[in-house]
């Protein structure tokens, strides 16, 4: 019943709230919509993807290493995952999205709502990225734009060795309460294809005192703008306005200056 000329885009989540999405009620998928002519680009700022797990477990794939690791769960009751940690590693936890579509030239802005409680400097947990079917990296501390990562070297021997993470206890984990991770990823192309992998380590003996030792409540991807001639003078947030996606355990909220 839509008339006009539309670009539509699979963004994986809607709330009602933008203007430019729209619930295809058949395919139960989701989109961004916008009336520009076929094959211009969607507007500046917008929601790529956002996961919170309240219906689901978001198809993310669980895997893990070690020597006797505790797989990821994902509870339907809390709708997160969570990690509980292992005292007999060294062991690791992996926990990977979908292939995620990005429609446009654009920075990304990633927001994981999450909880933690690891062994400080010796167990850990970071963000991984893989772009067009490519190797997992880890996301650079110095990419994070609010609650980046604690330690800049883990000590445990086991796969963060060495590398940033978090570490110790987030603020606010014994009050239930969770944080927003907020990080830059510079210059993706039009039709790249993101995957995100949460990973944590830990090492023999001790783990963190809270439990679950991670515990995801929501992965969101934005938009950032770019300047498509310029494309290293990108800015470096999300320029303008105020976007908010209620999740079942927290707000995911960024205020973004003009």
């Amino acid at each position: 019943g839509i008339g006009g000329d539309f670009n539509i885009f699979n963004v994986g989540g809607f709330d009602g709230s933008n203007p430019f999405e729209i619930e295809d009620s058949d395919e139960k998928k989701y989109y961004l919509v916008s009336m520009a002519p076929p094959g211009s680009e969607p507007p500046p700022q917008y929601t790529i993807y956002f996961e919170d797990f309240a219906q689901d477990n978001g198809t993310f794939v669980e895997s893990t290493e070690g020597v006797t690791p505790f797989p990821a769960v994902y509870s339907e009751r809390n709708q997160t995952w969570r990690m509980e940690g292992d005292g007999e590693g060294p062991s690791t936890n992996y926990l990977t999205s979908p292939y995620i579509d990005i429609p446009a030239h654009t920075d990304i802005q990633i927001s994981l709502n999450h909880r933690y409680s690891m062994e400080h400097e010796w167990d850990g947990a970071t963000i991984q990225v893989s772009v067009n079917y490519g190797p997992f990296r880890a996301l650079p501390g110095s990419r994070f734009t609010d609650f980046g990562y604690d330690v800049d070297s883990l000590n445990g021997k086991h796969a963060l060795k060495n590398q940033e993470a978090f570490s110790g206890d987030s603020d606010g984990f014994y009050e239930n309460e969770f944080i927003t991770s907020s990080a830059m990823l510079r210059e993706l192309k039009v039709q790249s294809t993101l995957r995100i992998r949460l990973v944590a380590a830990w090492d023999e003996v001790d783990i963190g005192s809270g439990s679950p030792n991670w515990e995801i409540n929501s992965i969101m991807l934005q938009s950032a703008g770019m300047d498509q001639g310029e494309l290293s003078d990108s800015p470096p947030i999300i320029i303008g306005g105020t976007s908010e996606h209620i999740s079942k355990n927290a707000p995911v909220t960024h205020v973004h200056l003009a």
